[in-house]
Protein backbone atom coordinates (compact mmCIF):
# COMPACT_ATOMS: atom_id res chain seq x y z
CA UNK A 1 0.00 0.00 0.00
CA UNK A 2 2.62 2.36 0.97
CA UNK A 3 4.55 1.24 -2.16
CA UNK A 4 1.47 2.25 -4.61
CA UNK A 5 0.91 5.72 -2.46
CA UNK A 6 4.63 6.72 -3.35
CA UNK A 7 3.96 5.38 -6.94
CA UNK A 8 0.63 7.53 -7.48
CA UNK A 9 2.74 10.71 -6.02
CA UNK A 10 5.93 10.15 -8.15
CA UNK A 11 3.73 9.86 -10.88
CA UNK A 12 1.11 13.00 -10.26
CA UNK A 13 4.57 14.82 -10.04
CA UNK A 14 5.91 13.72 -13.43
CA UNK A 15 2.76 14.71 -15.23
CA UNK A 16 2.82 18.21 -13.18
CA UNK A 17 6.21 18.77 -14.60
CA UNK A 18 5.55 17.50 -18.37
CA UNK A 19 2.58 19.86 -18.05
CA UNK A 20 4.42 22.99 -16.96
CA UNK A 21 6.91 22.11 -19.46
CA UNK A 22 4.45 22.31 -21.98
CA UNK A 23 2.88 25.57 -21.18
CA UNK A 24 5.85 27.52 -19.28
CA UNK A 25 4.49 30.30 -21.62
CA UNK A 26 2.47 31.23 -24.84
CA UNK A 27 5.26 31.32 -27.28
CA UNK A 28 7.47 28.32 -25.51
CA UNK A 29 4.18 26.07 -25.78
CA UNK A 30 3.77 27.13 -29.78
CA UNK A 31 6.94 25.77 -30.56
CA UNK A 32 7.03 22.83 -27.99
CA UNK A 33 3.40 21.99 -29.18
CA UNK A 34 3.98 22.12 -33.00
CA UNK A 35 2.07 25.72 -33.77
CA UNK A 36 3.54 28.97 -35.27
CA UNK A 37 5.49 31.07 -32.92
CA UNK A 38 4.94 35.40 -33.99
CA UNK A 39 7.71 37.54 -32.62
CA UNK A 40 6.66 39.95 -34.64
CA UNK A 41 7.28 43.37 -33.36
CA UNK A 42 5.39 47.20 -34.47
CA UNK A 43 8.86 48.97 -35.45
CA UNK A 44 8.10 52.98 -36.40
CA UNK A 45 8.11 54.19 -39.61
CA UNK A 46 11.38 54.62 -41.78
CA UNK A 47 12.08 58.11 -43.03
CA UNK A 48 15.41 57.68 -44.42
CA UNK A 49 15.27 56.47 -48.40
CA UNK A 50 19.34 56.03 -48.40
CA UNK A 51 20.44 52.73 -48.30
CA UNK A 52 23.56 51.33 -46.84
CA UNK A 53 23.00 47.71 -47.00
CA UNK A 54 20.23 45.22 -48.27
CA UNK A 55 20.45 41.30 -47.62
CA UNK A 56 17.54 39.32 -48.57
CA UNK A 57 17.32 35.40 -48.44
CA UNK A 58 14.43 33.35 -49.79
CA UNK A 59 12.93 30.08 -51.12
CA UNK A 60 10.66 30.37 -54.11
CA UNK A 61 7.75 27.91 -54.88
CA UNK A 62 6.42 29.88 -58.17
CA UNK A 63 3.05 29.83 -56.16
CA UNK A 64 3.15 33.79 -55.18
CA UNK A 65 -0.85 34.86 -56.10
CA UNK A 66 -0.22 38.97 -57.93
CA UNK A 67 -1.64 40.32 -60.73
CA UNK A 68 1.40 39.89 -62.67
CA UNK A 69 2.70 36.71 -62.74
CA UNK A 70 6.44 35.39 -63.13
CA UNK A 71 8.07 32.28 -63.74
CA UNK A 72 10.90 32.84 -62.50
CA UNK A 73 12.85 29.19 -61.22
CA UNK A 74 12.32 27.31 -58.24
CA UNK A 75 15.28 27.51 -55.60
CA UNK A 76 16.68 29.79 -53.28
CA UNK A 77 18.24 32.73 -53.71
CA UNK A 78 20.24 35.43 -52.09
CA UNK A 79 20.63 38.46 -52.93
CA UNK A 80 23.29 41.34 -51.45
CA UNK A 81 24.39 44.94 -52.02
CA UNK A 82 26.44 46.93 -49.94
CA UNK A 83 27.83 50.29 -50.04
CA UNK A 84 31.42 50.10 -50.27
CA UNK A 85 34.45 52.55 -51.47
CA UNK A 86 31.93 54.46 -53.21
CA UNK A 87 30.71 51.44 -55.32
CA UNK A 88 27.19 49.25 -54.86
CA UNK A 89 29.62 45.53 -54.64
CA UNK A 90 26.86 42.98 -55.04
CA UNK A 91 27.03 38.98 -54.17
CA UNK A 92 24.27 37.25 -55.84
CA UNK A 93 23.50 33.33 -55.04
CA UNK A 94 20.73 30.55 -56.77
CA UNK A 95 20.33 27.40 -55.65
CA UNK A 96 18.08 24.70 -57.53
CA UNK A 97 16.54 22.68 -55.26
CA UNK A 98 16.54 19.65 -57.49
CA UNK A 99 20.68 19.60 -56.78
CA UNK A 100 22.26 19.43 -53.87
CA UNK A 101 20.97 22.04 -51.18
CA UNK A 102 24.47 23.48 -50.06
CA UNK A 103 25.85 23.02 -53.02
CA UNK A 104 25.53 27.07 -55.08
CA UNK A 105 24.14 26.73 -58.77
CA UNK A 106 24.92 29.89 -59.85
CA UNK A 107 26.99 32.57 -57.80
CA UNK A 108 27.68 35.99 -59.39
CA UNK A 109 29.99 39.35 -57.98
CA UNK A 110 30.22 42.51 -59.01
CA UNK A 111 30.61 46.41 -58.51
CA UNK A 112 27.93 48.41 -59.78
CA UNK A 113 26.96 52.40 -59.54
CA UNK A 114 25.39 53.54 -56.50
CA UNK A 115 22.49 54.92 -58.27
CA UNK A 116 21.16 51.26 -58.07
CA UNK A 117 20.40 51.71 -54.63
CA UNK A 118 18.17 54.42 -55.45
CA UNK A 119 16.53 52.14 -58.20
CA UNK A 120 16.34 49.49 -55.14
CA UNK A 121 14.38 51.86 -52.97
CA UNK A 122 11.97 52.53 -55.90
CA UNK A 123 11.00 49.21 -55.62
CA UNK A 124 10.56 48.29 -52.08
CA UNK A 125 8.53 51.45 -51.81
CA UNK A 126 6.21 50.36 -55.04
CA UNK A 127 6.04 46.34 -53.54
CA UNK A 128 5.23 48.08 -49.70
CA UNK A 129 7.97 46.45 -47.83
CA UNK A 130 7.62 48.57 -44.83
CA UNK A 131 3.97 46.92 -44.44
CA UNK A 132 5.95 43.46 -43.57
CA UNK A 133 8.55 45.81 -41.45
CA UNK A 134 9.01 43.35 -37.88
CA UNK A 135 6.97 40.43 -39.36
CA UNK A 136 8.72 37.23 -37.90
CA UNK A 137 6.69 33.85 -37.52
CA UNK A 138 8.27 30.35 -37.46
CA UNK A 139 7.10 26.99 -37.23
CA UNK A 140 9.01 23.58 -37.53
CA UNK A 141 7.50 22.40 -40.59
CA UNK A 142 9.26 22.23 -43.66
CA UNK A 143 8.55 24.81 -46.74
CA UNK A 144 8.98 29.10 -46.42
CA UNK A 145 12.23 30.60 -45.76
CA UNK A 146 12.32 34.40 -45.84
CA UNK A 147 15.00 36.90 -44.31
CA UNK A 148 14.89 40.25 -45.23
CA UNK A 149 17.34 42.80 -43.47
CA UNK A 150 17.29 46.52 -45.32
CA UNK A 151 19.81 49.13 -43.25
CA UNK A 152 19.67 52.53 -43.89
CA UNK A 153 22.52 55.06 -43.55
CA UNK A 154 19.89 57.21 -41.15
CA UNK A 155 20.39 53.74 -38.58
CA UNK A 156 16.68 52.81 -39.13
CA UNK A 157 16.51 48.90 -40.49
CA UNK A 158 13.78 47.02 -42.27
CA UNK A 159 13.30 43.49 -41.53
CA UNK A 160 11.34 40.33 -42.29
CA UNK A 161 11.73 36.65 -41.14
CA UNK A 162 9.67 33.89 -41.68
CA UNK A 163 10.82 30.00 -41.34
CA UNK A 164 8.43 26.93 -41.74
CA UNK A 165 5.13 25.62 -43.63
CA UNK A 166 2.44 28.51 -44.41
CA UNK A 167 4.11 31.54 -42.64
CA UNK A 168 5.41 33.53 -45.45
CA UNK A 169 4.43 37.48 -45.72
CA UNK A 170 2.62 38.90 -48.01
CA UNK A 171 5.43 39.16 -50.85
CA UNK A 172 6.03 38.74 -54.57
CA UNK A 173 10.17 38.00 -54.82
CA UNK A 174 9.53 37.22 -58.59
CA UNK A 175 10.29 41.85 -58.39
CA UNK A 176 13.47 41.35 -56.71
CA UNK A 177 14.65 38.03 -58.34
CA UNK A 178 14.10 40.43 -61.95
CA UNK A 179 15.97 43.37 -60.16
CA UNK A 180 19.16 41.75 -59.54
CA UNK A 181 19.26 39.44 -62.78
CA UNK A 182 18.89 42.60 -65.02
CA UNK A 183 21.37 43.92 -62.62
CA UNK A 184 23.76 41.27 -63.31
CA UNK A 185 22.87 41.08 -66.94
CA UNK A 186 23.58 44.62 -67.11
CA UNK A 187 27.04 43.72 -65.82
CA UNK A 188 27.96 41.26 -67.99
CA UNK A 189 26.54 37.78 -65.99
CA UNK A 190 23.76 35.91 -66.15
CA UNK A 191 22.22 34.51 -62.65
CA UNK A 192 19.43 32.78 -64.19
CA UNK A 193 17.68 32.44 -67.67
CA UNK A 194 14.63 34.69 -67.28
CA UNK A 195 11.34 32.74 -68.65
CA UNK A 196 8.99 35.19 -70.20
CA UNK A 197 6.54 37.36 -68.92
CA UNK A 198 2.76 35.53 -68.48
CA UNK A 199 0.32 37.72 -68.70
Amino acid sequence: MKKSYIFMIVLALVVQILLVSCTNSKKEAENTCGGTSDYSTNPEKIVSTDIKSFFIEFTHDNIYEDEKKYTCPHGRYIFEMKKENGNAVCNLKYYDRVKVHDEVTNEVSFEADLSYFSKLQTLIEEEKLESINGYHKENSALGDYLDLIIEYESGEKLSAFAQGGGVMPHLNPDFFILFFSDMAKEHGFVLIEIPEFIE
